[in-house]
């Protein structure tokens, strides 16, 4: 081989593992991919919602932040796959929650420009049924009746009887 054509194959080659370099290092980044990159694709989300064996926490106590990282949120896609995320994943909003206000509240989760509701309670942490709550000097303490309803903070409730 001359010297010329030998110059002109290494360049080539050179030129070559150079684009196949680039384009390995730029098409692998898997961390940023859209919606669908399990399945290899981009497709836009049609609907969102939880089913009942996936409902998060329902139950929180009065002042507490919720933790809805148990529940799933199932991301159906518009070419027809289906996608189960963790509702604390990242790009899932939830709104409507008010940590200071007692009674029941719907939460609404967004992602994908898609939202689904969900209905949670908001208790107080003790709550006295069938007690006397004021006693004078000499009174005695009436033991015998009423309950307390105690909730921890995984929602769980254990009723004590007097």
């Amino acid at each position: 081989m001359n010297r010329k054509m030998t110059r002109a194959l290494v360049v080539i080659l050179l030129l070559s593992t150079f684009v196949a370099a680039f384009l390995l290092l730029t098409g692998c980044d898997n961390e940023n991919a859209g919606v669908g990159s399990n399945n290899g694709d981009n497709a836009a989300v049609s609907k969102v919602y939880i089913k009942d064996a996936e409902k998060p926490q329902m139950t929180f106590v009065l002042g507490n932040d919720p933790d809805f990282s148990a529940g799933k949120l199932t991301v159906e896609l518009e070419n027809g796959n289906l996608e189960s995320l963790a509702l604390n994943a990242e790009g899932i909003t939830a709104t409507g929650y008010d940590k200071n206000t007692v009674g029941e509240q719907t939460v609404t989760f967004s992602y994908g420009g898609k939202a689904t509701t969900l209905k949670v309670n908001v208790v107080r942490r003790m709550v006295f049924k069938g007690l006397t709550a004021k006693y004078f000097i000499g009174d005695t303490f009436d033991k015998t009746t009423g309950s307390v309803r105690v909730t921890t903070d995984d929602g769980k409730t254990a009723n004590v009887n007097m």
